[in-house]
């Protein structure tokens, strides 16, 4: 019982992450991957992106995500 809500969490882990790291590369300041750590201070912009978010159809803004960013990864993946 104890292994299989282990596996179930490494499981959804590993999905969340095939989200949120391509995430950091679109919103990162476009420096490979390799260069850089995917933590928060790596989703910081240079400048305004121009990413559509798909239920409201406006730019995605800084204010936006500072408030939203959990609901981000959600938003991903329904998206």
């Amino acid at each position: 019982q104890v292994m299989r809500a282990l596996l179930l969490l490494l499981l959804s882990l590993a999905i969340s992450s095939a989200f949120v790291l391509p995430l950091a590369e679109i919103f990162g300041d476009g420096r490979p991957r390799s260069e850089r750590s995917l933590t928060r201070s790596s989703l910081q912009f240079d400048e305004e992106p121009v990413i559509i978010e798909p239920f409201r159809m406006r730019p995605l803004t800084k204010e936006f995500l500072a408030k939203n960013g959990r609901k981000l990864k959600s938003l991903v993946i329904l998206g």
